[in-house]
C-alpha cells in the first residue's frame, strides 16, 4: 500500500522491456552495420566517414553501445587497422568500462569493479590518442577523450581535449556536453 492506501503496482515488471538505442534508428536505417558483420572493413570505414558529424556521433554511440554488435565490434578492432577503428576502439573500451563500474555510487563500487573501469579506459585513451588526418574524426575523437579523460580524473586532459574540439568546431555536440559534464559534478 502506498500513502494513499492503494496497493502499489510494480508494472515496471509486467512491461516490455524496451531496447534503447542510441543511434536513434541510424544503426538499421543506415544498413552500415551490416558491412561490418559482413567483415567489409573499408567499405564500412568509408560509408561511416560519409556520414555528417551529428549522424556519424549517434552511429558510433549506438554501434558502441549495443551489446548485439559486440562480437562484431570486436573482430573489427582486432582484424582491421584505421583511424576510424582507433575512434570506434576507444569508444568500445570507454563503454565497457562504464558498464563494469556500473552506475552505482562510488562507494558501492568494487575494487575489481574500479580496475577494470581504469582498465578499459586506459584502453580507450591509448586507441583516441593516436593520430588522426581527418580533422572531424579528430573532433570525434577529443570529444570521447573528454569521456575518458574525465573517468580517468584528468581535469587538464579534459580542457586540452576541449579547446582543440573547439578550434576545429565550436558546435561539436559531443565535445560540448562531454565538457558540460565536466563542468557539472
Amino acid at each position: 500500500m502506498n500513502i494513499l492506501g492503494l496497493p502499489i503496482l510494480y508494472l515496471h515488471d509486467k512491461l516490455p522491456q524496451i531496447k534503447r538505442d542510441k543511434s536513434f534508428g541510424l544503426l538499421e536505417q543506415s544498413g552500415i552495420a551490416q558491412e561490418l558483420i559482413q567483415h567489409h572493413y573499408a567499405s564500412f570505414d568509408e560509408r561511416v566517414l560519409q556520414l555528417n558529424l551529428t549522424q556519424r556521433t549517434r552511429f558510433l554511440d549506438g554501434l558502441c553501445s549495443d551489446e548485439d554488435y559486440s562480437n562484431a565490434v570486436e573482430l573489427y578492432i582486432d582484424q582491421h587497422d584505421s583511424e576510424l577503428k582507433n575512434v570506434i576502439a576507444g569508444e568500445y573500451f570507454t563503454m565497457v568500462g562504464y558498464k563494469i563500474r556500473t552506475g552505482s555510487w562510488a562507494k558501492h563500487v568494487s575494487e575489481d569493479q574500479w580496475e577494470g573501469f581504469y582498465k578499459y579506459l586506459n584502453l580507450a585513451e591509448n586507441h583516441l590518442e593516436r593520430p588522426i588526418s581527418d580533422p572531424n574524426l579528430e573532433l570525434e575523437a577529443c570529444g570521447r577523450m573528454i569521456r575518458v579523460s574525465l573517468g580517468l580524473g584528468e581535469r587538464d586532459q579534459c580542457d586540452a581535449y576541449y579547446k582543440r574540439s573547439q578550434e576545429i568546431n565550436s558546435n561539436h555536440y559531443l565535445s560540448n556536453v562531454a565538457y558540460f559534464r565536466v563542468l557539472t559534478p
